[in-house]
């Protein structure tokens, strides 16, 4: 058994302490088997004398234990290397704000030093957010000598060392589940909800509702990819958008704004007005727009396609391994938008395009095989809300294709994705929380 304490006080934190979980515990050959997570405890930062004010901000902590085929050594140059991924400057101060802070607890009941790393952790039975939720996972894990002055077992150490801290279970869905990106299409023509927020006053209702609901990043759109849809000017979708996202930026300081665009004049227009996600759903293949976002420090979304608008006739071969092509282009892309265009790893989001240049099987066997992306190392996105290919399951329309949209989402292989992008937020939500406080009632019954 290894432990390792996970920490972040920067930006959205449940979603970086999922994600370095998803880095962890995905892929073909996962850095860590048979994952158990610890309940959420928040802490306040442990600060020096004259720490600038922005450094008081409070953590998100917890705790995952597993079995792993890394020697300690290998492991912590591991974490490093998924820190750096995440966006954690190695080489920032001590008690900076951090993204992500991942720390070797144990490993089993071996002790090991070198001059800059010791198992256990030095620390471990000094913090009370590193040893109590450890302690939720393994009370009976045996102190190792020399520790033994702290008690045989980690429960009689915390038994003897009382904390007032308390978990808190106020993140459990942003942690066992994906970020809800929350739909707002300001067109007349989308698939199923066109025509319906063109009015600024309706769109600003709808994005509070969404808000309200649980989306921690409201993605806004103003010209429809769906088969046969018409294509806009780029001064054509702004009218549309600058009203509608003024308004959003205005009423909504925290909330996370995305603009779903492929047009680049409109991309560096939102970016002047404040937004902090762009969505390209055509893969980031303008030389332009690669260039408006050159000095953007926000999220950017690249999405798998084989033209837009989508064209049902325009597929990958049925006969070719569909994850495999799909994962090709992504390497390709990632290494390209790395090392020629200066882009980091954390600020990429990888979007395999259900329903773009894929049959109805197809796109099910992306969502099957969703933790082969983790080899990425990139945030993933889906968006398969009332997509056509949940017309195998049902012949309602696609405006009543919620339902079946988000159970799909608790069918995806464990923190195999980071976001998805969907039109009935409140829906999704609650059965997130459904589903959590059943697996949960389950595994503390048995």
């Amino acid at each position: 058994m290894i432990a390792i304490g996970l920490g972040s006080n920067l930006g959205n934190r449940a979603r970086n302490l999922r994600r370095a979980i998803r880095l962890l515990s995905c892929g073909t050959n996962p850095i860590l088997k048979s994952l158990q997570i610890s309940p959420i405890y928040e802490s306040n930062a442990l600060l020096p004398e004259n720490a600038p004010s922005t450094w008081d901000r409070p953590y998100l902590n917890c705790v995952i234990t597993g079995e792993t085929h890394l020697d300690p050594a290998s492991l912590l140059k591991t974490l490093q290397t998924i820190e750096t991924k995440m966006g954690r400057n190695q080489g920032s101060e001590r008690w900076a704000p951090r993204i992500i802070d991942l720390d070797i607890l144990a490993y089993d009941t071996l002790t090991f030093e070198t001059p800059k790393f010791k198992i256990p952790h030095p620390e471990l039975f000094k913090r009370d957010f590193v040893y109590l939720p450890f302690c939720d996972l393994e009370p009976n894990w045996s102190i190792p000598f020399p520790y033994l002055s702290h008690g045989k077992t980690l429960k009689d150490f915390v038994a003897s060392n009382p904390s007032s801290l308390q978990s808190t279970s106020n993140y459990d869905l942003e942690i066992y589940y994906p970020s809800i990106m929350g739909i707002l299409n300001v067109t007349p023509d989308s698939f199923s909800d066109g025509g319906l927020y063109l009015d600024s006053n309706k769109a600003l209702d709808h994005a509070k509702r969404l808000v309200e609901s649980g989306a921690s990043v409201i993605d806004v759109g103003a010209e429809s990819t769906r088969p046969g849809a018409d294509s806009i000017t780029a001064d054509q979708e702004w009218k549309r958008l600058e009203k509608i996202l003024f308004a959003i930026r205005s009423e909504f300081k925290d909330i996370e704004l995305s603009v779903d665009t492929r047009h680049p004049d409109t991309a560096k227009k939102a970016i002047d007005l404040g937004v902090d996600w762009i969505n390209d759903v055509s893969g980031l293949e303008q030389p332009k727009m690669l260039e408006t976002l050159q000095d953007f420090s926000g999220k950017v979304v690249f999405m798998h396609q084989l033209g837009l608008p989508a064209d049902p006739k325009c597929t990958l071969p049925e006969n070719e391994d569909t994850v495999g092509a799909v994962l090709s282009w992504a390497e390709s892309k990632i290494e390209k938008l790395t090392t020629e265009f200066g882009f980091s790893e954390s600020q990429l989001v990888f979007d395999p395009g259900i329903g773009f240049g894929k049959t109805a099987h197809q796109s099910l066997e992306i969502l099957r095989n969703l933790d082969r992306f983790a080899k990425l190392g990139v945030e993933i996105l889906i968006g398969h809300s009332r997509k056509s290919f949940l017309g195998a399951f049902t012949n309602n329309s696609p405006v009543e294709r919620d339902a079946l949209s988000a159970y799909c989402s608790t069918l995806f292989p464990n923190f195999s994705v980071d976001l998805i992008r969907l039109h009935d937020v409140s829906l999704q939500r609650e059965l997130f929380s459904l589903h959590r406080h059943f697996h949960h009632a389950i595994s503390k019954r048995y």
